[in-house]
């Protein structure tokens, strides 16, 4: 619902940007700075604030800034620690402390009489001190957000003052760490951009690891400890985390293991994990347990229940025993949907008895009803209609209140996302649903959040990509449901508003990839032993020296690690697959054939005594077994992992902490040796490629937007396609650094190779020589980006690439550029 309140009357760090127009800095409706004030422009702020009144002079903040508590209260005092530590990036020596803060702190002010300023409005004025007043201790944090985004652009600013209050009561976004596990770490930051931008909801759809149902604690799942500390820093940073569980529909990650809550199929007698019998008695009971155990560690007023796509994949012919309980229950005629309804607000009487209230998504309420309708003081959260015919004005007019969480801010792993310039320039509002926009009770519209889903798209985009996409439509969403103006006359001023403020001071204030690129062992801190290669694709430890491992780091943050024998390091999928995911806690990790793939991505993570290395899609960790029992499996009740097994374990099971050492010569640089010549290649193409493309010299010109590509007319040459690089003299090398193809086109990514083999020599120099054999194997991934075939350190001039496939299938091959790697030293 919108705020009750009127509306307002009216990274680079520490720089002021130079050069750009007065609408790249769009101050929610501001005019041109008076000449008295000329000399210092408001930074822009998102979301915009509006009605600013400007006066004369400037504020300049103090190096050592205070931000002084004025009103006792244990809550604005927190709320000057988080902003003191958010400000001691660009101002190390903030203080905190009471009473009234000299020229250049900032003053935080509580005064109950201000209703106009309701629960999270707030009044800042800025004269020789900045002074933020609010009602409540919500919209104190609030008006600090605001000061924050300026303060981090530049030290000085325009006095003046204006009134802020927030157009709707919430604001945020919908993420499902369910089925597919997100990090704790993706989760915090996500934390620090929400209370920059103002956001104060997040719904979260995920497993917690209970007490009362063991076989249910299959992965994904977070402790409850995991959630404690989840929730707590989400309500210190303004923001209500609410739980769900969708029910009665989605429920696999619940009853995989529990096959005598799952709903019958009655033409095949085959028990579906995906849909619970709500027929029984002990559905209720089981879901209301699980109510019980997440309101441990989850403090909301809310619940979520989600009911959508009970029967999506299905059909209630397949179950005519709820048909047959229907008419039981409430008489002839009676309809499946009596039994949803009827189910639905007996939890709804079980939510409200624990002083919370149920929220549900707008696709479980159909229009077949006979006998039970759907308790209006439930919250409806509409996203699409392609499930129920019930329109939004419809649920407004029945008396719900509702979200809007519409398709339109869907955010789907490796597929669809928003469109958030087309939505701008529309001028969408939360009144704006998927399939309709609403013309009266809009009062009754609480407000939108965008969501982001995993589906199948895991193996193709890790969470990395993901917090990336998110940049633009958290901004979006905390425009429209903030402020719900359009200050920026055109979508490309509001992105450069975005990308100007930037992130939260400590939205990243880790290193996401400690590693340099190059060759490592792996030894278990703990004395686990050496990481090495067993028979087949297995792994497993050993005494002594491990595998050389070469770590490279991707461009989404990650790391491939190849074996010596270019194989890649991978998850087995002979264990249980979500969403093509292998999500078994104690499933292997084998060397696979390397492949584009995020289940061949690793976070490296620098933990005391050494380093983490977690699986980018599984988020559960590379490990050794210390002989783990009782492991749930889906579907199978409980397992034991054998002592010194390599596999993958959630971190309350134990995760490995991995000693890196460097390999002999040190690790593998991509500081590159240039070569001087190409000295042998089987085939080029010397006409009809765009010059200077096709010949071999354009694969060590030092522009990888050229290309070698070998012969396809008048007769293709066919594999194995060969290319020798000459060093100049011998050198010490431990790779070779492939770039693919780059050119645009439908033909731009013709060539690219995948399946290779690298040999060197000191002497041989044509490709038909005695060159041995391979000193690296692999398969490259089908991108442009320079890749590293690593191999142990050895003296060479010349080194032969020998392409074996190609990433699509076609019998050519190209190459963006090559160089050798020169190893580091230690």
């Amino acid at each position: 619902m919108k705020s009750s309140i009127p509306s307002r009357t009216g990274r680079v760090r520490k720089r002021i940007i130079a050069g750009l127009t007065a609408a790249a800095f769009a101050f929610g409706g501001l005019t041109a700075a008076t000449p008295a004030t000329a000399a210092v422009t408001m930074p822009a702020v998102i979301p915009s604030i509006d009605g600013w009144a400007a006066t004369t002079g400037t504020f300049t903040a103090a190096d050592n800034v205070r931000i002084s508590v004025a009103t006792a209260n244990e809550r604005l005092t927190s709320i000057a620690g988080i902003l003191r530590d958010e400000l001691a990036v660009d101002y190390p020596a903030a203080s905190v402390g009471s009473g009234v803060a000299p020229a250049g702190g900032i003053e935080l002010r509580l005064d109950a009489s201000r209703a106009d300023l309701g629960d999270e409005g707030y009044d800042l004025k800025i004269g020789s001190k900045i002074v933020i007043t609010a009602a409540k201790p919500a919209g104190a944090f609030y008006g600090t957000r605001t000061i924050l985004q300026m303060l981090t652009q530049q030290d000085s600013l325009p006095q003046g003052s204006l009134v802020d209050v927030p157009e709707y009561v919430e604001r945020g976004v919908t993420v499902c760490a369910c089925v597919i596990n997100i990090s704790p770490e993706f989760i915090d930051r996500l934390i620090e951009e929400m209370a920059f931008l103002k956001l104060n909801t997040m719904l979260v759809e995920l497993k917690v690891k209970v007490d009362a149902y063991p076989e249910t604690n299959t992965w994904s799942y977070y402790t409850k400890d995991d959630i404690e500390t989840l929730v707590e820093k989400a309500n210190a940073h303004g923001i209500d985390v609410i739980p769900e569980i969708n029910s009665p529909g989605h429920m696999e990650i619940w009853l995989e293991n529990l096959p005598e809550l799952q709903l019958t199929n009655q033409n095949t007698g085959v028990k579906d994990e995906v849909r619970m019998d709500i027929t029984q008695d002990a559905a209720f009971n089981f879901y209301t347990d699980l109510i019980d155990e997440y309101s441990e560690v989850f403090t909301s007023d809310y619940w979520h229940m989600g009911v959508d796509e009970y029967m999506l994949g299905s059909g209630y012919a397949n179950y005519p025993q709820i048909k047959r309980f229907a008419e039981a229950q409430f008489g002839a005629g009676a309809t499946e949907n009596d039994v949803v309804a009827w189910y639905v607000n007996k939890v709804n009487d079980y939510v409200k008895s624990q002083n919370k209230k149920l929220r549900i998504w707008n696709d479980g309420v159909m229009t077949t009803n006979r006998f039970v309708t759907f308790d209006t003081d439930i919250i409806v959260e509409h996203w699409n209609p392609s499930g129920s015919a019930v329109k939004p004005q419809q649920f407004l007019n029945w008396g719900h209140q509702m979200s809007n969480i519409s398709n339109s801010l869907y955010m789907v792993r490796g597929s669809y996302g928003v469109n958030s310039q087309r939505l701008y320039e529309q001028r969408w509002t939360p009144e704006v649903f998927y399939d309709q926009t609403i013309t009266s009770r809009g009062d009754q519209i609480r407000g939108a959040r965008m969501s982001i889903w995993p589906d199948g798209g895991t193996p193709n985009e890790a969470e990395n990509t993901t917090e990336q996409r998110m940049f633009e439509p958290l901004r979006f969403v905390a425009q429209a449901t903030w402020s719900g103006s359009h200050p920026w006359s055109t979508f490309a001023q509001f992105r450069t508003a975005m990308d100007t403020i930037g992130h939260s001071p400590l939205w990243d204030d880790v290193v996401r990839q400690p590693l340099a690129n190059g060759t490592f062992t792996l030894t278990g801190a703990g004395g686990e032993g050496a990481l090495t290669a067993a028979a087949g694709n297995s792994l497993s430890v050993a005494a002594g020296v491990g595998e050389r491992l070469n770590f490279t780091r991707t461009n989404d943050g990650y790391y491939t690690i190849r074996s010596s024998n270019g194989r890649c390091l991978d998850l087995a999928r002979d264990g249980t697959m979500r969403l093509d995911v292998p999500v078994e806690i104690g499933a292997n990790v084998t060397l696979s054939a390397c492949a584009t793939t995020t289940l061949q991505k690793w976070q490296v993570r620098q933990v005391a005594g050494g380093y983490t290395v977690a699986n980018a899609a599984s988020q559960q960790f590379l490990s050794v077994s210390a002989g783990l029992v009782n492991v749930p499996v889906a579907g199978e009740g409980f397992k034991s992992v054998p002592n010194g097994r390599v596999v993958q374990t959630p971190a309350d099971w134990g995760k490995t902490v991995w000693r890196a050492t460097s390999t002999a010569g040190g690790a593998c640089s991509t500081n590159d040796i240039r070569p001087t010549a190409i000295s042998g290649v089987s085939s080029e193409q010397l006409t009809g490629e765009p010059a200077p493309n096709g010949p071999a010299a354009a694969a060590i010109d030092g522009n990888p937007a050229t290309y070698w590509h070998t012969r396809w007319a008048p007769a293709a040459a066919t594999f194995p396609h060969s290319i020798v690089i000459d060093l100049g003299s011998v050198t010490s090398t431990c790779g070779l650094l492939y770039t693919g193809r780059t050119s645009s086109g439908d033909g731009g990514t013709n060539g690219r190779i995948a399946n290779y083999d690298v040999y060197a020599s000191t002497t041989v120099s044509t490709v038909a020589g005695a060159w041995g054999g391979p000193i690296a194997s692999g398969t490259f991934q089908n991108n442009a980006t320079e890749q590293l075939a690593a191999f142990p350190t050895q003296n060479a001039r010349y080194l032969k690439l020998v392409a074996k496939t190609e990433v699509r299938g076609n019998p050519w091959a190209s190459v963006g550029e090559l160089a050798a790697a020169r190893p580091t030293a230690g």
